[in-house]
């Protein structure tokens, strides 16, 4: 996967010389790119990923949050110290020396960064929740549940919720084959593997600290799915901290369910009240241990979940915790969150 360094010209022929000095080094880590403003940036940015900055010194402000690495060309040949470039937001490099010393420095500042960025990262990923709900039966609220526990989960933090059920409707959503939606999803996996955190986060429905991805747009688009495609998509969030709390609602098992089960912390498997939903229940651990998936047993939670008057019909997210529903779901997780 090719990184991307952007140079952002200054105004004079310094810019494009050092881009085309750039290309020319066949072990540079990075593949430059250069642009005249930073709106041409800002609109290269929103598709493609941008793994350093390079430009001249401007305003801090002017640089989108978006760019965790930037280095600042500056005229000021004074060197900072190690403990001040790692406390430092951006990374100024000085600009009248050789090229070859702006390449190593740029350089060794990535991986400084990178490495710092995978301690983060491992802090992250132990903290994150990553939610399956499922079910053997229709009628035993797996879906309504699984956006109710999303929708209590991002009162504590920012979460991603995606359903694997061709058949949900989210709460007072119009589809428009306008707008992106699960499909788009997968066929952006059939692309390319890289920022894929990023394109859910820009396709995704925002709703306060909850962000969720529209269902797809005919039913194969799930159960035709790959196991590797859904092995990737897990990685990415995963790996990704922009979100502490993923749920998926699975519908559908197959092969793809069985790694999104498999990649998930925790499972729930909600059941009908009453003796047929436990013989369902009882088959599915069958069909599992037959598989070999003992691992999916050991974290599956079977719950019962209770029928909540609020929710019967046409129903708002406002309502979603607000009767028995948001009650259970507190009581189980035991999080002191407000209703």
């Amino acid at each position: 996967m090719e990184r991307i360094l952007a140079l952002l010209a200054d105004g004079t022929d310094y810019s494009a010389e050092l881009a085309s000095y750039f290309k020319t080094r066949k072990d540079f880590i990075f593949k430059p790119v250069l642009f005249n403003d930073i709106s041409e940036l800002n609109k290269f940015s929103k598709e493609f990923t941008v793994d350093m900055l390079l430009c001249d010194e401007v305003n801090e402000n002017d640089i989108p949050s978006s760019f965790d690495n930037v280095c600042f060309l500056c005229e000021d040949s004074e060197v900072m110290e190690t403990s001040e470039i790692e406390a430092a937001r951006w990374h100024r490099i000085f600009k009248y020396q050789s090229s070859e010393m702006i390449i190593r420095d740029i350089v060794e500042y990535y991986k400084r960064k990178q490495q710092k960025t995978a301690k983060e990262l491992k802090a992250v990923i132990a903290r994150k929740r990553i939610v399956c709900v499922c079910s053997p039966t229709g009628g035993s609220y797996a879906s309504t549940f699984a956006l109710a526990l999303a929708d209590y989960y991002s009162l504590g933090g920012k979460t991603l919720f995606i359903s694997f059920d061709p058949f949900f409707e989210y709460p007072g959503e119009e589809k428009s084959r306008a707008d992106k939606n699960l499909t788009d999803l997968m066929y952006y996996m059939e692309v390319t593997y890289s920022g894929l955190d990023e394109f859910v986060s820009r396709m995704a429905v925002h709703k306060g600290s909850l962000d969720y991805v529209s269902g797809v747009s005919h039913w194969f688009d799930i159960s035709d799915m790959p196991r590797g495609k859904m092995r990737a998509l897990i990685e990415s969030l995963n790996n990704s901290d922009k979100y502490e709390n993923i749920v998926f609602d699975l519908r559908i098992t197959g092969d793809a369910g069985i790694e999104l089960m498999a990649g998930s912390k925790c499972i729930y498997l909600t059941k009908r009240y009453g003796a047929r939903g436990s013989k369902a229940v009882e088959e599915w651990k069958r069909q599992i241990r037959f598989a070999n998936f003992e691992s999916i047993l050991d974290k599956t939670k079977e719950i019962e979940v209770p029928y909540d008057e609020l929710l019967v019909g046409e129903y708002s997210f406002e309502v979603l915790l607000k009767g028995h529903l948001g009650q259970f779901i507190e009581e189980m997780e035991g999080l002191k969150y407000s209703r």
